[in-house]
């Protein structure tokens, strides 16, 4: 400065520098700077004190780099610069990419540029609506709105698509996608799609842009079982034909294996039962697989007090179990009824690989290879296979031999990919079913431990036998010797089934669920397998195992030969028990008979057998009775030993052509009759003696020394590990009932049952309810209505079994009557000893209610899903005086019932019936209180021939009430039987028409039936009469009314079997059969 004279010389002093007095200077200083080397063209420095900006100043002056000028209107013109559209365009862009979408906005309008003027003003909005989307969202949303119609509106698509995307319009943003951005953005189509829940659409996006993996996710998301499957079946079969799918093959069979099993690994239950269904429709052998191990693991995961317990029998697994999956509920049926579909399934692919070049069924190879991660190839037309995953477990079992490797490819050949795949699922199955066992066996102390139904715990034993010998008789899985033991530990623990089909309670046995259970095949083997443990062991049979194998081959009526040979030679080398040895014989010679066990043959030749049955049972009984019970270690228990007398009884009242007994004795000989159940049995003179001996045996040598001997009676009860205080009451009571039995069929004992009923220490023993009943009868034990009301009292109602011989003289309201000599299936005589309501279907159709004013009264309404309803009648039923309103029961529609119904068998069209069968059982079901009530009016039945015909109608009613009851299918098939029926009550019409329509006018029932279109009421009036009052000899009409008599027939009758039957009992009627008053 001082070399161009730039410094003033009377002023060269200066202030020392202070940052803390000259840091704003400093500040001033740089910004000068910035100024000055950024400046492009010209620079303003606008100064409004002058002092302030010197020396500055005056230095740039004298340097001459400087011009002042004043600000007026010329410097303002002079500073104005003229720009073209291009400049405010560029400018405009430049602004834009700096994101100052308000100035670029403004420059772009300047150029005239509509679209970056709109593209600015929606890109400004939609940044504005993020910088608002925390404070105030509603307000932002609104702004995004607006800033994604601007872009929808300037083609903009993908942007538009973004903003409805951030506003959760997810179709919206995805049709943008799908219609205006082209194959490109078909990826975010889908996830907009999946995210809106439009699953069918965005799979088929995927599917359209080969997503695979996404696709068959968004299948699964969706539960879109059906199309995932379809979409692996069509890839499957592009893969040949598309190189672009070919290269992705290995990647195809991977996904495939990820979507069987993403879609079976759901919580829901319900969910994974319609993947099971699909995969069944598309027959994806696979899918089946995982689903069902899936549902497997759910049941096999969850804790015992989730399980729902079923207390009635199910005949079929697969609906029961549709149900429950479908109401996410587990049962032990449910767990049985998937582990035996897996099974199968697992047993079929073990099959095939058994010889899996001789069989064409490729499904189960595929899964195989998908499921092993193994492709398969040819080479010099031989197959090896390829290890997608050479490190998986499987993998590392094999034997390096035979594992080939070629750089990062590693092979095995055909033979070694077999046999791994088969040991593993050998292996697989056998350590499932140990779960499942593990699993039924926890249930089963969970009902002993929780106190549930003898039927729970007896269902539990059933299914463990079941799986447990699959298991051991399965030819595929080569058990160890610590798996067979652990078998046959769960065999041994379900013959502990032996105690509840054979309760101490011999009522137990009487409940439909066990009589169910019993006539299954798998508890006819369950019970073989007891009789095997019992003979299995050495030494000397005991009177317990001999008493138990009895039981159980006279319960199972036929066994097979291999059984009647083992049972044979087992008893062929006791000495001990000769006559159980002489009886077992006698036995198995009856086995090999067509006659069923227990049965007596029509003809004399025969009759030696049968009484050779009778004696070799009675002499083993009495030796056993007579043993040295003390001292034996395993002696038979009272209940089994009074169960095989039960027996003899029944076995000699056979003879006189019918037999009588209770329903729980009736039941246990029923289960396992096979063939014909209605042998035709004649009375042999020259066994009277001997089956008086019998009856004389039973009473005098075995049941009143029990009675007599309460102190020797208790010790064999604790002896046999039972409760005495518990038990001994139920003893008694079977004893008392016993001898009411023997009195029945025998007809000596009656003085012996009033000398029983007066002592005190019986009559503290027995219910009450049952002694009041004989206790105020003791002079009327001749007559079975005093019997069958007492055993009514004790739930095991007397059962009057015709063997041929006419029992009419047994007519009575509390006993139930079987007719062995008519052809008819074994359901129907189950349907007579557990009798169901009628129910109708509710709903649509209404509602059937039929009431009485008598305690008898019943509501007819629908059941759930499971149960076969009925029809409403329409207004066009049969009988055309109905109306669908009013069906008035007067004898005259009673009749005009039956000639409907007659007309079936002339070939009427049964689909016009078929509707109507519920209604019109109603129908005969009061029909058949009234003819019952006939009966016990006696004043108006004048003559045996005249109580003998309505007795006989009273039958048929009973058969055509049977004939109805059933489903439509059977229904069908009991059309003749139906119109035969109704053609026999027709003919017998002239003989009793005044008195039944004296009856039926007395009565005056009417039944209102209320449809959905007439509202009315069902209601049947009847009069009242006060049960209370009826006295010890003359019982009420509505006593009368509780009637539980029914016949057991509904399978069609040929005619000369009806005439036959007709014939004999008007003859035997008329030799004056005994009647028991």
């Amino acid at each position: 400065m001082e070399e161009q004279d730039l410094v003033d010389p009377t002023s060269l002093s200066f202030p020392s520098f202070n940052e803390a007095k000259h840091n704003v200077l400093c500040s001033e200083l740089k910004q000068l700077y910035v100024a000055v080397t950024r400046t492009r063209q010209r620079l303003w420095i606008c100064e409004n004190v002058e002092e302030l900006c010197r020396p500055m100043f005056d230095y740039w002056m004298k340097k001459g780099l400087v011009q002042v000028r004043q600000l007026d209107d010329s410097f303002a013109q002079e500073m104005q610069v003229a720009s073209s559209a291009e400049e405010w365009r560029l400018r405009g862009i430049k602004l834009y990419r700096e994101y100052n979408y308000e100035m670029a906005k403004m420059c772009f309008g300047r150029a005239g540029d509509t679209y970056w003027e709109r593209r600015s003003k929606a890109s400004g909005l939609r940044a504005t609506a993020a910088h608002k989307r925390h404070s105030n969202p509603e307000a932002a949303n609104k702004i995004l709105r607006e800033a994604a119609k601007i872009f929808e509106a300037i083609g903009m698509a993908d942007s538009a698509a973004q903003c409805f995307s951030e506003l959760g319009e997810y179709e919206r943003a995805g049709r943008l996608y799908l219609e205006k951005c082209g194959e490109t953005e078909l990826k975010r189509a889908g996830e907009c799609f999946s995210l809106a829940g439009c699953y069918k659409l965005s799979a088929d996006v995927y599917a359209r842009g080969f997503f695979f993996a996404d696709c068959l996710k968004v299948c699964t998301k969706g539960k879109l079982f059906d199309m995932g499957f379809q979409y692996i079946k069509d890839w499957k079969q592009l893969a040949t034909k598309d190189f672009g799918v070919v290269i992705m093959g290995n990647e195809i069979d991977k996904i495939e294996l990820e979507f069987l099993e993403s879609c079976a690994d759901q919580n829901n239950l319900s969910t994974m039962k319609n993947y099971l269904k699909a995969a069944q429709r598309h027959q994806s052998v696979g899918g089946e697989i995982i689903c069902a191990r899936k549902i497997l693991d759910y049941h096999l995961h969850s804790k015992t007090s989730k399980y729902v317990w079923e207390d009635n029998f199910v005949s079929n697994l697969i609906k029961h179990s549709e149900q429950k999956i479908a109401t996410n509920q587990i049962s032990l049926e449910t767990l049985v009824c998937f582990w035996n579909f897996w099974k199968d399934k697992i047993g079929n692919i073990i099959e095939y690989l058994r010889c899996p070049e001789t069989q064409a069924v490729k499904e189960y190879e595929d899964f195989c290879l998908i499921y092993f991660g193994v492709r398969k190839q040819f080479h010099n037309d031989k197959a090896i296979y390829l290890l997608l995953d050479p490190e998986a477990d499987w993998v590392r079992q094999l034997d390096s031999r035979f594992v080939h490797r070629n750089g990062k490819l590693v092979s095995i050949n055909f033979y070694q990919f077999v046999s791994t795949a088969r040991s593993y699922w050998c292996s697989e199955l056998l350590s499932v079913g140990m779960k499942v066992l593990g699993s039924v066996e926890a249930l089963y102390y969970f009902s002993l431990n929780h106190f549930l139904s003898i039927f729970c715990q007896s269902i539990s034993l059933t299914h463990i036998y079941e799986v447990a010998m699959s298991l051991l008789e399965s030819k595929d899985l080569d058990l160890r010797d610590h798996d067979n033991k652990t078998l046959w530990r769960y065999v041994e623990l379900s013959t502990n089934i032996f105690g509840y089909i054979f309760p101490l309670d011999w009522q137990i046995s009487l409940a439909e669920n066990m009589f169910s259970l019993r006539r299954t095949e798998v508890m006819k083997n369950l019970l073989k397998q007891v009789i095997h443990q019992n003979i299995s062991s050495t030494g000397r049979l005991t009177y317990g195992q001999i008493g138990r194998v009895v039981m159980v081959i006279l319960g199972l009526g036929k066994l097979d030969n291999d059984l009647l040979k083992e049972i044979f030679d087992r008893f062929n080398g006791i000495h001990e028990n000769s006559s159980w040895k002489t009886f077992i014989q006698t036995v198995c010679v009856d086995m090999g008979s067509k006659f069923p066990l227990g049965t007596v043959p029509n003809n004399s030749s025969e009759s030696p057998r049968v009484v050779s049955l009778l004696l070799t049972l009675k002499e083993a009984l009495l030796n056993t009775y007579r043993a040295d019970w003390m001292n034996e270690e395993d002696y038979m228990s009272p209940g089994c030993f009074l169960h095989l007398v039960e027996h003899l009884l029944m076995l000699a009242s056979c003879f006189q052509g019918y037999f009588i007994t209770s329903k729980s004795s009736f039941a246990e000989w029923f289960i396992y009759q096979e063939g014909d159940t209605s042998p035709d049995s004649t009375s042999v003179a020259e066994v009277q003696p001997l089956l008086g001996n019998i009856y004389d045996f039973v009473v005098y040598e075995v049941v009143m020394p029990l009675i007599n001997d309460k102190e020797d009676t208790m010790k064999w009860i604790e002896m046999s590990r039972i409760n005495a205080k518990d038990y001994y009451p139920l003893l008694v009571l079977r004893l008392v009932a016993i001898v009411c039995l023997a009195h029945l069929n025998h007809g000596n004992y009656s003085d012996l049952l009033v000398d029983l009923l007066h002592r005190s220490y019986i009559i503290e023993q027995l219910p009450s309810d049952f002694y009041d009943v004989l206790g105020r009868r003791l002079d009327h034990f001749n007559n079975v209505n005093v019997i069958a009301e007492a055993f009514k009292k004790i739930n095991n109602p007397l059962v009057i079994v015709s063997l041929g011989k006419n029992c009419s003289q047994f007519l009575c309201p509390d006993a139930i009557f079987v007719d062995m000599t008519v052809k008819q299936c074994r359901e129907d005589i189950a349907r007579v000893l557990f009798p169901t309501r009628v129910k109708a279907l509710q709903g649509q159709t209404g509602i059937i209610q039929v009431e009485t004013t008598n305690s008898c009264s019943e509501v007819l309404s629908s059941g759930n899903d499971d149960q076969e309803g009925c029809e409403l009648v329409p207004s066009n039923f049969v009988l055309n005086n109905m109306n669908g309103s009013k069906l008035p029961m007067n004898c005259s529609y009673f009749w005009e019932m039956l000639e409907a119904l007659k007309s079936l068998e002339n070939g009427r069209d049964p689909n016009s019936f078929l509707p109507d069968a519920q209604l019109i059982k109603v129908g005969v079901d009061k029909s058949i209180l009234l003819v019952n009530e006939s009966l016990q009016n006696t004043v108006y039945l004048d003559g045996e021939n005249l109580l003998q015909e309505v007795a006989c109608i009273l039958d048929e009613l009973k058969l055509l009430s049977a004939a109805l009851d059933v489903s439509e299918p059977e229904l069908e098939k009991n059309m003749s039987t139906i119109g035969e029926l109704s053609k026999r009550l027709l003919s017998r019409w002239p003989n009793v028409e005044p008195i039944l329509s004296q009856q039926f006018l007395q009565q005056g029932i009417n039944i209102l039936v209320e449809t959905s279109e007439t509202r009315s009421t069902s209601v049947v009036d009847q009069d009242n009469e006060d049960k209370t009052n009826s006295s010890a000899d003359h019982k009420g009409k509505s006593k009368a009314l509780e009637a539980d008599f029914v016949s057991a027939a509904n399978c069609k009758t040929s005619q000369k079997t009806r005439g036959k039957r007709n014939n004999s009992k008007k003859k035997k009627i008329g030799k004056g059969g005994r009647k028991k008053r």
